[in-house]
């Protein structure tokens, strides 16, 4: 395969949304030690700083049935509300926000 993680994820944003990454809005995040045999990774996360119009974005696998921007108490109001409408849970999405405030110096 080769290349380093950065340019995996740069192939995938490209495959799976139509995204031409920069660099430098790339964020690390965590890393995860997955320890379940037999499975034993480490998982590395990023987060990806996108300002663009999200028309852009394009989405052929037919897995995504909606997207739009929402602010982050909306997503945990909706998450509350609605979690069946959602992949992932609140406690998830709450800890990536404190992640990312961390990161970016923001509150």
């Amino acid at each position: 395969m080769g290349g380093g993680i950065e340019d995996g994820i740069k192939a995938e944003l490209m495959e799976e949304v139509g995204l031409e990454l920069e660099k430098d809005s790339l964020i690390q995040g965590e890393v995860y030690k997955r320890d379940h045999f037999p499975n034993r990774e480490f998982t590395h996360s990023f987060y990806y700083r996108f300002d663009g119009d999200i028309a852009t974005l394009k989405f052929n696998d037919g897995e995504v049935q909606e997207i739009k921007w929402m602010k982050s108490e909306d997503i945990i109001n909706s998450m509350t509300e609605e979690p069946e409408i959602w992949s992932g849970g609140k406690d998830g999405f709450t800890q990536i926000l404190g992640v990312l405030k961390a990161k970016l110096a923001i509150i």
